[in-house]
């Protein structure tokens, strides 16, 4: 659009989609886009050819007019080179990896939203409840499973969904994340092992040092087109994860697990990042590599001169937006990351409902 165009939509050389300057929007309308990012500024990202169908939209900065000479200037060519196809820590036979779920559908509100999950059934996929909007259908969703980046691979199939079910006590609350779990149901079925979960505390039980797989963003530059690439972060696993200095303000351990990067959190080992919520958190226990927890945010760090807040701040790490300024990864002010646990009653039981595991019957000893 021009600047002294009314809504008066010129050609575009996206394959289809329109760059749309809108102004005069509510406030409230504005406010929600500007919380989220969905800003499209200076410097045009390629959009990949496999994205084009989704019927996005960006946003241009109000601050300052766009000419028709800016979209006439525009070149398209084609999907960045991600120097290499996923993290090449992730050996051809990881299982993990074969099993690594992208998960990508349109924002209600402009943009492609994309997460992390893994194959737990021939059918079934277990993310974050976060990942989605209250009001996203499960047909949008499209699925893809065990590719490095696909993405950026339009030829590549993908897998549609037919229900999402959520664990019956999320309740959406921030920052709280409690039972931050979802299981996606596929078309049809999928041809890759499913991954194997865990059922006891991983803390006693399994090597401190665990990998999180996911498809988030990786570049620590905001305007990098760099999501939608498996990736894999090593993590410690914490006892205790607090966000205040003096460790009186800590993470909810009954239902979240807490890690933090062997390396710190230097801008170019930020660890996870937006995009990765859903992924696997993998712990090896005993001979077995097993899933212990689904990542589901990142914790910051409270200010000395801040009070501090009812909640513990964590901030979700779902929403890697394409073209938008959400994407920027590297935070001085975080201290861990969160995964929820798999291993209360409360999860192991709507697993077993869910994935129509088989029912487990307890008989006391003194029966025999």
């Amino acid at each position: 659009m021009c600047e002294d165009c009314d809504y008066q939509v010129t050609s575009s050389s996206l394959g289809g989609h329109a760059l749309l300057r809108i102004s005069d929007l509510p406030t409230a309308i504005t406010d929600d886009l500007t919380g989220m990012d969905m800003v499209l500024g200076t410097g045009l990202s390629p959009y990949p050819e496999n994205l084009r169908e989704f019927p996005s939209v960006s946003i241009s900065d109000a601050s300052g007019p766009w000419s028709c000479g800016n979209l006439g200037n525009l070149e398209l060519t084609g999907a960045p080179d991600p120097g290499g196809v996923g993290d090449d820590e992730i050996q051809p036979d990881d299982e993990i990896a074969a099993a690594a779920v992208h998960i990508a559908y349109d924002w209600p509100h402009g943009g492609v939203r994309s997460c992390s999950g893994v194959l737990v059934s021939p059918t079934q996929v277990l993310t974050a409840a976060h990942c989605f909007h209250a009001t996203t259908a499960p047909k949008h969703l499209k699925l893809s499973v065990g590719e490095r980046a696909p993405v950026l691979q339009p030829n590549e199939p993908t897998f549609g969904a037919v229900s999402i079910t959520t664990h019956p006590s999320w309740n959406g609350a921030k920052p709280a994340l409690k039972f931050d779990l979802a299981i996606v149901e596929l078309d049809h079925k999928v041809s890759v092992p499913p991954v194997a979960l865990a059922g006891f505390d991983p803390l006693p039980n399994c090597v401190a040092k665990v990998e999180a797989y996911g498809f988030g963003v990786g570049a620590v530059a905001a305007d990098m087109f760099d999501w939608g690439i498996l990736r894999k972060v090593g993590l410690l696993a914490q006892p205790k994860l607090c966000v205040d200095a003096g460790g009186q303000h800590c993470i909810d351990t009954d239902t979240l697990l807490a890690y933090t990067p062997p390396g710190g959190f230097a801008a170019d080992a930020h660890g996870l990042c937006h995009g990765d919520s859903g992924g696997p958190v993998v712990a090896t226990c005993g001979d077995y590599r097993q899933v212990v927890g689904v990542t589901a945010a990142r914790v910051l760090a409270v200010p000395d001169n801040r009070d501090i807040p009812d909640e513990t701040p964590l901030e979700p790490l779902a929403a890697a937006f394409a073209f938008t300024h959400h994407n920027v990864c590297g935070r001085d002010d975080a201290v861990g990351f969160a995964a929820t646990r798999l291993d209360s009653p409360e999860v192991q039981s709507w697993l077993a409902a869910t994935l129509g595991w088989p029912e487990i019957i307890e008989v006391p000893l003194s029966k025999f």
